[in-house]
């Protein structure tokens, strides 16, 4: 299942959105397959839909990388913008989101 994930090369050149609340944010209006790992229970892996968003370091104006899901924001393994234990390692690009039920089979 994770043979096409992405887990070198963030997609920066797709974030060219500016960002309505916060201009010097660069959203991408595509959506990414994430895989999610949280550095404190390495043995685990969460699966979700999110967008990439790249965002200048106030320190130094280098570009840190994000993800988000419209709502929460989570971490890139590499130049993260928070520094949350939680960040995203792997990635695919996908038409809509995925809908993990129908995916494994199983309809309430």
């Amino acid at each position: 299942m994770f043979t096409d994930f992405e887990t070198k090369v963030f997609p920066e050149s797709l974030c060219t959105l500016t960002n309505a609340r916060e201009p010097e944010v660069k959203d991408c209006p595509q959506r990414f397959l994430c895989v999610l790992v949280d550095e404190r229970f390495p043995e685990e892996c969460h699966l979700q839909t999110l967008h990439p968003y790249t965002c200048p370091d106030i320190e130094d104006g280098s570009i840190l990388y994000g993800w988000t899901d419209g709502n929460n924001v989570y971490d890139h393994f590499e130049r993260d913008i928070h520094q949350d234990h939680q960040r995203v390692v792997a990635w695919k690009l996908v038409e809509e989101p995925v809908n993990f039920s129908k995916m494994l089979g199983h309809t309430p």
